[in-house]
């Protein structure tokens, strides 16, 4: 234990954690059902070729949100 508190306490308030939450959640449904729906609708490709972009933009949008995720997570230990 820590003189000040325990570690790992956040000082952070339930609304900027909310507000965090629910970017994280929009970027997910757009990301992950909305942008693939559109590319299926729209790609005239082969069924295979369709689902590899398909799998390949899926697999950079996670690596992309994880990132931004550890992005805020980072933010709430610096005090921003």
């Amino acid at each position: 234990m820590v003189a000040g508190g325990p570690r790992g306490v956040s000082a952070e308030g339930w609304g900027s954690a909310a507000w965090k939450a629910a970017l994280i959640l929009i970027l997910s449904f757009v990301g992950f059902i909305l942008v693939p729906n559109r590319l299926v609708a729209s790609l005239s490709v082969t069924p295979r070729a369709r689902d590899a972009l398909l799998l390949a933009w899926v697999v950079v949008f996670f690596l992309a949100l994880s990132w931004f995720f550890v992005v805020l997570q980072r933010g709430l230990r610096r005090g921003r």
